[in-house]
């Protein structure tokens, strides 16, 4: 049951993730080079120290490819849950069914204990006819 449970906690993390995957993704970054002032005979460089800032984001136009993603992350969730649900059935079918076999036994032990043995001891505690 622990596994079933976590396959269906795992389909709902699945599906929460696909379901971000409908939004745009946005990357910001910077950059710092520090450079150091070259002078040689060949060539003089000040060493001016560099910057760099950049954005970058992705848009998420393939819309069939993300609806598929929440409808696997779904599905697998509805499969693990319905499994469970297959498994308690099975368990709970299966105490009543004892359940109903005890019930069955107990009253097969009074009918022996009531009725059969009392009237067998009385058959064989008669005194022998002596009919030839």
């Amino acid at each position: 049951m622990k596994s079933l449970i976590s396959l269906a906690n795992k389909g709902d993390a699945s599906r929460r993730l696909a379901q971000k995957e409908y939004y745009p993704d946005f990357n910001l970054s910077f950059e710092y080079m520090f450079r150091e002032a070259v002078n040689t005979e060949m060539t003089k460089d000040p060493g001016d120290n560099m910057f760099t800032v950049g954005v970058t984001f992705n848009l998420p136009l393939q819309r069939e490819r993300r609806q598929a993603m929440v409808a696997e992350a779904t599905s697998e969730t509805n499969m693990s849950l319905e499994e469970l649900n297959g498994l308690k059935n099975s368990i709970t079918y299966s105490i009543h069914d004892i359940l109903a076999q005890l019930e069955r036994r107990q009253k097969l032990v009074e009918l022996y204990k009531g009725g059969l043995f009392p009237r067998l001891n009385n058959h064989w505690n008669r005194p022998l006819s002596a009919t030839v």
